[in-house]
């Protein structure tokens, strides 16, 4: 089973791609990226395949890398199901070789990503592989400012960690959260 093939997570079709490049429009606007003042390092997206080729053209955009996490794919219906401790090959137990992430240099290879796009591994210590809403909340205590790139499932995680139950989430739709003292907060939506 690979959770980057086509079992687990479809690939990116050509209008997702379209898609994807459209959303960093407000992103650019707004100066995120390698030119901005706010100062966006790198994208960081769920490891599962059609999310990190969206993440390759929204990155492509604003001129900076991708960078996966295990635990923002977690939400992600499939992952969620086999538990994403079932991911880390030490805790399979079942017969047959376990479920993986794309590694980045195996998405790099893939279609539809975004020619050019620099991906980057994470640091020792950062591959966790935890809930969703652990991942998002311990990024967001360290640094002031993320990109993320996750499911549907996540935003709809993240609207309800807000307060917000009912969030409407398109395809690649945005939205932009503050974290502050442990409390979420929905500030905007940029779809």
């Amino acid at each position: 089973q690979n959770c980057g093939g086509r079992t687990g997570a479809p690939p990116l079709t050509k209008n997702g791609a379209r898609q994807a490049r459209k959303a960093a429009e407000p992103l650019i606007a707004l100066g995120y990226g390698r030119q901005g003042d706010d100062g966006v390092a790198v994208v960081l997206s769920s490891p599962l395949l059609r999310t990190v080729q969206t993440a390759s053209h929204i990155a492509s955009a604003l001129d900076i890398p991708v960078q996966t996490l295990p635990g923002l794919a977690e939400c992600a219906a499939a992952v969620h199901k086999m538990g994403i401790e079932s991911f880390g090959t030490r805790h399979w137990s079942r017969a047959g070789p376990p479920p993986r992430f794309l590694n980045p240099d195996q998405v790099q290879a893939t279609t539809e990503c975004a020619p050019k796009t620099a991906f980057v591994h994470a640091a020792p210590g950062e591959e966790r592989f935890e809930t969703f809403s652990t991942c998002i909340t311990r990024l967001a205590a360290v640094s002031e400012l993320l990109l993320i790139v996750t499911h549907r499932e996540g935003i709809r995680e993240l609207c309800a960690m807000a307060g917000q139950a009912a969030c409407r989430t398109p395809y690649c739709a945005i939205a932009k959260f503050e974290f502050d003292q442990g409390r979420w907060t929905l500030l905007q939506s940029l779809d």
